[in-house]
C-alpha cells in the first residue's frame, strides 16, 4: 500500500487536501517516492504522511539556508586564494632580489 493508497482510504477532509498538495508536488518531482509499501498501524496514515513531509519541510528549510551561504563561500574562497598568491608573488620577489645581489656581489 503506498502513500497514494493510504490517502485516498482517509476520509476527505480539510487535512487530507492539505496533505495531499505537497505529496503531489513531490511525486512530480521525484518520481517513485511514494510507492513503497505501508508499515505503519491502521488509523495513522496522516500522522505519518503529515510527519514526514514535516521532515521534507526542515531538509527543504536546511538546504535553502545552505544555498544562501554559498555566494559568502565562494567569495571567501576567493579571498584566500587572492591572498595566498600575493605571498607567492612576494615570496618570489625577495628570491629575485637575493639572487639579484648575490650576483651583483659576485657571489653567484
Amino acid at each position: 500500500m503506498t502513500v497514494y493508497d493510504l490517502l485516498s482510504r482517509v476520509r476527505e477532509d480539510e487535512r487530507h487536501d492539505q496533505l495531499m498538495k505537497p505529496v503531489n508536488v513531490l511525486a512530480q518531482h521525484f518520481p517513485g517516492v511514494f510507492t513503497g509499501p505501508y508499515e505503519g498501524r491502521p488509523g495513522e496514515e496522516l500522522d505519518i504522511v503529515e510527519r514526514e513531509l514535516g521532515h521534507i519541510q526542515r531538509i527543504s528549510d536546511e538546504l535553502a539556508e545552505i544555498a544562501d551561504g554559498l555566494p559568502e563561500l565562494a567569495l571567501a574562497a576567493e579571498e584566500e586564494r587572492r591572498r595566498r598568491r600575493g605571498r607567492l608573488v612576494l615570496l618570489g620577489l625577495l628570491a629575485t632580489v637575493v639572487v639579484v645581489i648575490l650576483v651583483v656581489q659576485g657571489i653567484l
